[in-house]
């Protein structure tokens, strides 16, 4: 009997290499969720006919072959509060789906053909949207995508691909948004992600061919970012985004970007709060925080990882005054790549001054990883160590050039007795 109540209430035909729908005989009125995924179901023609499904509450039908959705089809279904249709084919939905006042989970991520959706600012319990990875250029009777967000005061997900910089400063310039979103401006992208860190609110803007011309209005409360592609006017990162309002940016990704010479000015206020920070293919790159003006305290107070890659400009990756005063959670350096770069924490011209021995303490550096730097003379100076307590993996490979690691490594204890020196297998270095 519970088994005959359950059938009733649920319909499971995933993957089942399905062509249509099931027919109207399975369709029964206490129906409540619907699975239909991973099918190869091409449309939802206009003459079938089904019963209302007042109960119906879940409808998923990502990874299919839908071209087509018949206009009246959601007027049987109205009390819906899931929809997926990911992952096919589709290039317009039905008018019918703006009178789902009951949806409150949209979901068309990767539709790549879809071009027109009715408008939303009826759904007004829409509490998640996806649609990232579509064609969809404009929502009708709503000027952007950006102005149809804002009708949705209910929303809290959202991922979204915007067509141009004004969308993206409409976006910006709301008071009130989701508490994930995830902004892609351009060619969708596969993000490259950190484990180590939690982002819940990011912008990806890949403009490759597009010059930017005026700066880059970010949302305040931006997690994450990463810029691809674009060609800038200003030398430095900081010239072309609007970062002064920007106070909580964790990760930033800068890549194929000609043009910067550096990343940050030296009172960019996000360098206090970034964690992650990946800089690839910058052939003009030249420094990562400008000198016109001393570091502000607390510049990289909170840097966890930096990644270079194919940088041919840059000679050398820190300052030392930052490495003293500052980078004490930072776990792992990893350069590769870089064709100029002769040493790790900047030479006495460009950092400190002192004829004395000077220990820069890392604390909390588990992962030193240089690859393919035919000029790297050092890491630091003769007269300089590196103090690395928590160091458990150097990598270096083809660096010819390099002859000396004057790394200070932790003492072990053997017993709870005397102190010995660490044997050579700790930590581990691979050559």
């Amino acid at each position: 009997m519970a088994l005959d109540i359950t059938r009733e209430r649920f319909l499971v035909r995933a993957g089942k290499q399905l062509k249509k729908l099931p027919y109207k005989e399975e369709w029964g009125e206490d129906l409540e969720k619907v699975s239909l995924i991973r099918n190869s179901i091409s449309k939802i023609p206009q003459n079938m006919q089904y019963p209302k499904c007042q109960k119906l509450t879940t409808l998923l039908l990502s990874n299919n072959s839908l071209r087509e959705i018949s206009e009246s089809f959601f007027e049987y279904i109205p009390n819906l509060k899931i929809l997926d249709l990911s992952k096919n084919l589709i290039q317009k939905l039905p008018n019918s789906i703006s009178n789902l006042k009951k949806l409150t989970t949209l979901l068309l991520c990767d539709c790549m053909a879809l071009e027109n959706v009715p408008s939303l600012s009826k759904l007004q319990v829409l509490k998640k949207l996806n649609l990232a990875g579509t064609l969809m250029k404009k929502i009708p009777q709503a000027t952007s995508r950006a102005e149809e967000m804002k009708t949705l005061n209910k929303l809290e997900v959202l991922e979204v691909c915007f067509n141009d910089m004004h969308d993206l400063s409409v976006y910006a310039a709301q008071r009130k948004r989701p508490n994930d979103y995830n902004i892609f401006l351009g060619r969708n992208l596969m993000e490259i992600g950190f484990d180590s860190v939690e982002i819940s609110k990011s912008v990806t803007i890949n403009c490759f061919n597009v010059k930017i011309k005026n700066s880059i209005i970010l949302p305040s409360d931006i997690q994450g970012l990463r810029l691809r592609g674009c060609e800038c006017n200003g030398s430095s990162f900081s010239d072309i985004i609007g970062s002064e309002g920007v106070t909580d940016l964790k990760k930033c990704t800068v890549d194929s970007c000609n043009g910067l010479e550096s990343i940050f000015s030296s009172r960019c206020a996000s360098l206090q709060t970034i964690e992650i920070l990946l800089l690839e293919y910058l052939w003009n790159f030249k420094i990562i925080v400008g000198e016109s003006m001393p570091p502000e305290p607390g510049t990289f107070s909170n840097l966890q990882s930096i990644y270079i890659r194919g940088c041919a400009k840059l000679k050398n990756l820190f300052s030392a005054k930052w490495v003293l005063q500052n980078l004490h959670n930072l776990e792992e350096i990893y350069v590769w790549g870089c064709e100029e770069m002769e040493e790790i924490i900047a030479s006495e011209k460009e950092g400190i001054s002192t004829d004395n021995n000077v220990m820069f303490t890392l604390p909390k550096l588990k992962k030193l990883k240089l690859s393919y730097l035919p000029e790297l003379k050092s890491i630091c100076r003769t007269n300089e160590v590196m103090d690395c307590d928590s160091l458990q993996q150097i990598v270096i490979l083809d660096c010819p050039k390099l002859k000396r690691i004057p790394l200070h490594l932790p003492l072990l204890e053997l017993d709870n007795s005397q102190p010995s020196p660490p044997p050579s297998t700790f930590p581990q270095v691979l050559r």
